[in-house]
């Protein structure tokens, strides 16, 4: 799953990324099924040339990220702070 992670990270955010923790799953309802989502914490190393600009990335202040990301992923946002440094 982590490569996996780190994988898609580069395709999707143009970040090359090594996977450090485990943050937790989430299962979110799509159309008629639900699908569980692992979420990670990762060091980003390097960014790449090549990654879908369609997609919107930012940097946010830690006290900043509950706010910065839509509340079913507040449950996230909130382990993730808990195991950042």
């Amino acid at each position: 799953m982590e490569e996996a992670a780190a994988r898609e990270c580069r395709e999707e955010s143009g970040w090359d990324v090594e996977i450090e923790v485990v943050v937790g799953d989430l299962d979110l309802e799509k159309e008629h099924s639900v699908h569980r989502v692992t979420f990670f914490i990762g060091r980003v190393t390097k960014e790449v040339a090549r990654w879908d600009r369609d997609r919107c990335r930012r940097w946010v202040r830690r006290s900043e990220l509950i706010r910065s990301v839509p509340d079913k992923f507040a449950p996230i946002a909130e382990a993730a702070i808990s195991k950042l440094p």
